[in-house]
């Protein structure tokens, strides 16, 4: 009965790792999350992958906070945390740190899309008299 166990469930080796393996890569995690962002900006630049999903763990929840006090409205704030993402994604090699720090550029990406997108709803008529009157 335990050869047909084994032939339906074959056994996968299982990596062994040591404690000092665990702890190097656990310095290595937090090497990396106290890198700082104008560091992790330029390997954005160079495709680390890994360097935007950490700034994206770090700023999502204030530009969403942007988009939302902008646009009023969470669908589309969601939508501006992922323009804003690829915008940093695409465009990071613009980003100059002689004229700021990266937090106050990823605000001000921030500000640009949600306003971009309010006119972009506007024009469409996605806001009622009503919604624009009560916000003024």
């Amino acid at each position: 009965m335990s050869s047909s166990v084994t032939t339906r469930f074959p056994v996968v080796p299982v990596a062994t790792e040591t404690a000092a393996d665990v702890s190097i890569s656990i310095e290595k995690s937090l090497a990396r999350v106290e890198e700082a962002d104008e560091a992790l900006l330029a390997n954005v630049c160079a495709g680390d992958r890994d360097a935007l999903a950490l700034l994206f763990r770090r700023y999502a929840r204030l530009v969403r906070s942007v988009g939302l006090r902008i646009l009023r409205d969470e669908g589309e704030a969601d939508d501006v945390v992922q323009e804003v993402f690829l915008y940093i994604h695409k465009r990071s090699g613009v980003f100059d740190g002689a004229k700021g720090s990266a937090r106050s550029w990823v605000v001000q990406i921030a500000y640009t899309q949600a306003l971009l997108r309010k006119r972009h709803l506007k024009v469409r008529r996605f806001y009622s008299s009503l919604n624009i009157e009560k916000s003024m």
